[in-house]
């Protein structure tokens, strides 16, 4: 991984440099070489688990800050269901309650509708909206 080479070879004569990775599935990872943190898209759809992930890394709960990474990695899949992975996010935004428009500006297409059901089950898998026969 990128981030681990540029944090070895510069946090030793660079102690204040302070390295954000910009892939969701290696925000724990990165935590765990040295990164202070990641700027990626969704935190815009589940900001309490990038938040929760990165507060309890630095309060040394590890086992939760593995918990919530677990619960990140499935949304990974939202940006594969359109093209951007933007309109895909838009529309899970809208789904959790944003009040957006998940509309694409041209020339981005919108999401197509038959993804609207796998982007509900993703957040469904990430813990953000309840499955059936829960409350």
């Amino acid at each position: 991984m990128h981030m681990v080479n540029v944090l070895r070879e510069s946090k030793g004569s660079q102690p204040c440099l302070m390295a954000l990775v910009g892939f969701e599935d290696w925000s724990l990872p990165a935590l765990l070489t040295g990164a202070a943190g990641a700027i990626c898209g969704l935190p815009n759809i589940a900001p309490e688990l990038f938040n929760g992930l990165v507060r309890t890394f630095e309060g040394g709960d590890l086992a939760k800050a593995t918990e919530l990474h677990r619960r990140i990695l499935p949304l990974v899949a939202i940006f594969t269901l359109g093209s951007p992975g933007l309109s895909s996010m838009k529309l899970a935004m809208k789904k959790l309650g944003f009040p957006l428009s998940p509309t694409m500006r041209s020339p981005a297409l919108p999401t197509p509708p038959n993804y609207e059901e796998a982007i509900e089950t993703t957040l469904k898998a990430a813990g953000l909206l309840p499955v059936q026969g829960e409350a």
